[in-house]
């Protein structure tokens, strides 16, 4: 429990809206509300893999699903309106590692092959995430790589290879490569290795990630990496903000209906004052007076909308979506 409050924390501090947990080390399916998240664990049938969300409790009402597709891939799908399409999904994954994947090469492709399925069978959401531990170093972009940006780490090796062509067949793009950052919030795991002289020598890989579309990149407010966290874990929180206010138009009605608020820059003109005043009255003489006071409440309220919407109209308000996080969890000892 205490470490659940420490990664809640976290969260909270980093105003965190949803995280994606990897090796969780729970086995069962379990729900819970630890501050002001909700903790969702799913089951798996190995004891040193375990999968799960944390979700802001402002979000519980809008969670439409939750399931768990493998050991290595969980998906969380969050509703935000009543279009069929109004969706917005989260997969999330735990890559084999590298050591185990140029073990059994067939177990990677499994793993890729399962996620380009379940993809291509929800990529029909407005948005999509696929966020996780990648295992993989994908290394800098090379020449003609679209899917990755200038801020890549470390040499690509033998799964960063398999993570670049899997984001280049369905046109995903790397969060957390395309921002400008010291290399301390660009490196996602810290581990350690021998030197010739039996010293260790600590190791700083970029291998956890945060996947979009392609299409979406323009929506990208910031993406790095956070240490210094109370969660012991040897990952570091990878973090990105997706600017929702950017695509108003197109996002419209799938938070809530759009505002529209009066013309109150026509107020400015004397004679539409007058003229307000003037029709105001009529609506008001109309009233019956012998009703109870909250009828006659309701009647003049109505009236003062009525004859507003009359006299100077509607304009859309302007308004922002604010800013959601989504981040991969710390990895490394149960939560």
């Amino acid at each position: 429990m205490y470490k659940q409050l420490q990664l809640t924390r976290d969260l909270e501090q980093r105003k965190v809206s949803i995280c994606c947990l990897q090796e969780t080390k729970i086995t069962e399916h379990g729900s819970s509300k630890i501050g002001d998240y909700t903790l969702i664990t799913l089951p798996t049938t190995c004891r040193h893999y375990g999968l799960g969300f944390a979700i802001n409790r402002k979000l519980d009402e809008h969670i439409s699903r939750v399931w768990s597709v493998s050991d290595r891939i969980a998906v969380l799908q969050i509703k935000w309106g009543t279009k069929p399409n109004s969706l917005v999904t989260i997969i999330n994954v735990y890559a084999p590692t590298g050591v185990r994947a140029l073990a059994n090469p067939d177990e990677l492709d499994e793993f890729y092959s399962t996620l380009t399925n379940l993809y291509n069978t929800l990529r029909s959401s407005y948005m999509c995430f696929i966020a996780g531990d990648w295992n993989a170093r994908a290394g800098k972009a090379r020449p003609g790589e679209t899917c990755i940006g200038s801020h890549g780490r470390n040499r690509r090796n033998v799964p960063g290879t398999a993570l670049i062509q899997f984001c280049t067949y369905l046109d995903l793009f790397l969060c957390n490569t395309a921002f400008r950052h010291p290399a301390r919030h660009k490196t996602t795991w810290t581990g350690t290795r021998k030197d010739s002289n039996g010293n260790y020598i600590p190791i700083f890989n970029q291998i956890d990630y945060i996947l979009c579309k392609a299409a979406h990149k323009h929506l990208l407010v910031d993406s790095r990496s956070y240490g210094g966290l109370e969660t012991n874990s040897d990952h570091k929180l990878v973090i990105t903000s997706i600017g929702l206010y950017k695509t108003y138009n197109k996002l419209k009605k799938l938070t809530h209906d759009e505002q529209e608020s009066y013309n109150l820059e026509l107020f400015r003109d004397e004679k539409l004052k007058q003229n307000y005043a003037d029709k105001l009255q009529e609506e008001l003489d109309n009233i019956d007076t012998t009703k109870p006071a909250n009828a006659i409440w309701d009647a003049v309220t109505s009236a003062m909308k009525k004859t507003a919407v009359n006299v100077v109209g509607l304009t859309r308000k302007k308004h922002k979506f604010p800013i959601t996080r989504f981040a991969p969890s710390q990895k490394g000892r149960k939560p």
